[in-house]
C-alpha cells in the first residue's frame, strides 16, 4: 500500500485504511459477488479508495503553518515560569516536553487536557490522521516512561 502512493503514507495511515477498508467492506458487502471476481481484488479496490480520500482530505487542508506551531510551543511553556516541584521526576518530564518539537508538544498538551476528542481535533489541525495521533502519543508516553525508569534507576 505504501509503495502504491510513493510513500505518503505513514505506518498510522496504514491501521486507518486497514479499518476504514474493513468498515466499508461490511457496510457493502452485499455488492461483493463471488461469481464476478476474488475478494482480494474487491477488498484492494476498497482500501485504495480509502487511501485516496485520506490523501484528498489531508491535502485539501490548509498545510500546518510552522508560524502557528512555534506560536503554540512558546505559549505552551512558558521559560520564566518557576518549577512547582523540586521533585526530580516533575523536573524531567518538564525537560523532555520542553525538548520536543511543537508537534509533539501540540500532541501532549492535548492529550494531557483530557477534553474528549482531542486526538481528532489535533489530527484536524496538523493535518494527520487520528491514528498518527494516537501513534505518536503513545511513542511520546514510551519515550518518557523510559526516561523516568532510566532516572530512577541513575539514583539508586
Amino acid at each position: 500500500m505504501k509503495a502504491a502512493y510513493g510513500g505518503r503514507l505513514q505506518n498510522a495511515d496504514i491501521d486507518d485504511i486497514l479499518s476504514q477498508t474493513y468498515l466499508n467492506a461490511w457496510r457493502k458487502r452485499g455488492a461483493f459477488k463471488a461469481g464476478q471476481g476474488e475478494l482480494g481484488g474487491w477488498l484492494w479496490t476498497i482500501a485504495l479508495n480509502a487511501a485516496t480520500d485520506l490523501l484528498r482530505r489531508r491535502s485539501s487542508r490548509p498545510s500546518d503553518s510552522s508560524d502557528h506551531l512555534d506560536t503554540f510551543a512558546s505559549e505552551t511553556i512558558d521559560e520564566d515560569e518557576p518549577l512547582p516541584s523540586t521533585d526530580p521526576r516533575v523536573q524531567a518530564t518538564r525537560t523532555f516536553i520542553e525538548s520536543l518539537n511543537a508537534v509533539d508538544r501540540r500532541i501532549v498538551s492535548a492529550a494531557l487536557s483530557e477534553s474528549e476528542g482531542w486526538t481528532r481535533l489535533v489530527a484536524d489541525e496538523l493535518a494527520i490522521t487520528p491514528g498518527a495521533v494516537r501513534v505518536r502519543w503513545l511513542r511520546l508516553r514510551e519515550r518518557l516512561r523510559n526516561r523516568l525508569e532510566t532516572q530512577e534507576n541513575d539514583n539508586e
